[in-house]
């Protein structure tokens, strides 16, 4: 490629890296035009769908599954252009290695989990799910070990591919998600569109994944939410008219978020302040996490996979496409009223239904 294409090729907004002399392209498309209002606002919108979302730790990245475009969205939040790249038959879920190096996508089309290198943006060898179950969901434990959702909670070894331990007993399985504290020893895997739905709270600190207790949270379930400091977990169900803020700890209920009908998302501010809950009848909704009341602003739309960017400025919400919302925040730093008030409780005594196209169950 000559400097006159490469030059033209950057000015239209593609990206070049020249790797040994050859050319490697990166296209990147932008959704609307981004634009600042207020809070509750549209700034931009994509065509495509997503069923799951994660933040780059080291970058203004957000990555989103396409499980219809068979594609990673790769989102820069700080102007949300956004480029999409090929990873598998519809991928569904998304795990972060803890040095966030390698992105691993459940392809849930197939029997195989996704690998992409998040610094070059290539795609890496897949791994093969033993037994060729296909993945529904997938998150990053201890010890190198992804937790797979298929046919069960697999232990995969994330590099080997290997399994690392055995498969979950002792849990109905009802599709369903999963989510992780931040010390990758605590795993909640909650049921999906069962009534009563249970979730499961799960020792993974060890080899053997062992279920610690379970909780009936409702009927028809959707996602596990897990808040940032992993002190919070909820199970959004479609009854009761509401969702429940449980202690991560003893599965106390802290709080009580009144939706009326029927919740089905919940997703949390970066600093856990503020959690947004998609309500079926009524649309978006925000509250407060220490007075669990609602305190605005209120968003007429779709929310079946919900996910707030790092900076806790811009809500993703996913329903046919993905539309990105001004929450009117800015997050300075990650402090939590409500991590302290769950840790206060442990001296005393971590999407998404994630769908834009399909939704992400077993």
């Amino acid at each position: 490629m000559v400097p006159t294409q490469r030059s033209a090729l950057l000015a239209s907004g593609a990206c070049c890296h020249w790797l040994g002399g050859a050319a490697f392209l990166l296209l990147f498309f932008v959704g609307t035009r981004p634009s600042s209002g207020a809070a509750g606002g549209v700034v931009t919108s994509y065509t495509w769908g997503a069923t799951d979302f994660v933040q780059d730790p080291n970058r203004s990245v957000v990555y989103a599954s396409c499980y219809n475009q068979n594609a990673v969205a790769v989102i820069n939040t700080q102007n949300l252009s956004y480029q999409l790249i090929n990873i598998g038959s519809n991928p569904n879920a998304l795990a972060l290695s803890p040095d966030g190096s390698k992105l691993y996508v459940a392809d849930s089309g197939s029997s195989f989990i996704g690998v992409l290198d998040t610094q070059t943006l290539t795609t890496l060898d897949p791994i093969l799910v033993p037994g060729g179950a296909h993945p529904q969901d997938i998150v990053f434990g201890n010890n190198n070990r992804l937790f797979v959702l298929a046919n069960g909670i697999q232990q995969i070894d994330a590099t080997t591919g290997a399994t690392a331990g055995p498969t979950a007993t002792g849990i109905s399985y009802y599709g369903g998600t999963l989510e992780i504290t931040p010390d990758r020893n605590t795993l909640f895997y909650g049921q999906q569109g069962l009534s009563p739905t249970t979730m499961y709270k799960i020792n993974a600190s060890g080899n053997t994944l062992s279920v610690a207790s379970s909780i009936t949270t409702g009927s028809n379930g959707h996602d596990v939410a897990l808040n940032h400091a992993g002190t919070v977990v909820a199970h959004p169900n479609g009854a009761p008219y509401s969702i429940g803020l449980m202690r991560t700890s003893d599965l106390a209920t802290l709080g009580t978020l009144n939706t009326g009908p029927y919740p089905v998302e919940l997703a949390f501010s970066p600093d856990d302040l503020v959690a947004y809950a998609y309500i079926d009848t009524v649309g978006i909704r925000t509250y407060s996490t220490s007075s669990f009341l609602s305190i605005g602003p209120s968003i007429n739309a779709t929310g079946n996979d919900m996910f707030v960017d790092a900076s806790g400025k811009y809500l993703f919400a996913t329903g046919v496409g993905t539309t990105v919302y001004d929450t009117g925040r800015l997050v300075p730093e990650p402090t939590s009223s409500l991590a302290a008030v769950a840790l206060v409780g442990v001296v005393g005594l971590r999407r998404r239904r994630p769908d834009g196209d399909s939704p992400r169950t077993q």
